[in-house]
């Protein structure tokens, strides 16, 4: 990762929590990382278009998300195809 991140990073590890709906605070012991980097990715990944739903029938949620810039060169050109 750069020494010096600016704007919006570094975007990693992405979580999810539940929020307490009388106090409005994230319940700590519900958070967990969902996406984290992987072996060989670029220093600052991002996730693009993610959505969250829960499942009916389980009551799971499921989080759909494309991981940009996976197989990108060095700045400053950019590859923004990514698995869907």
């Amino acid at each position: 990762m750069p020494e010096n991140p600016t704007g919006n990073q570094p975007r990693t590890p992405l979580v999810i929590g539940e929020v307490d709906v009388k106090s409005g605070l994230l319940r700590q012991e519900t958070v967990w990382v969902i996406d984290d980097r992987k072996a060989g990715d670029r220093p600052l990944p991002a996730r693009s278009n993610f959505s969250a739903r829960e499942d009916r029938e389980t009551g799971e949620v499921v989080v759909n998300l494309s991981r940009l810039f996976v197989r990108s060169p060095p700045e400053p050109q950019r590859d923004w195809t990514s698995d869907a």
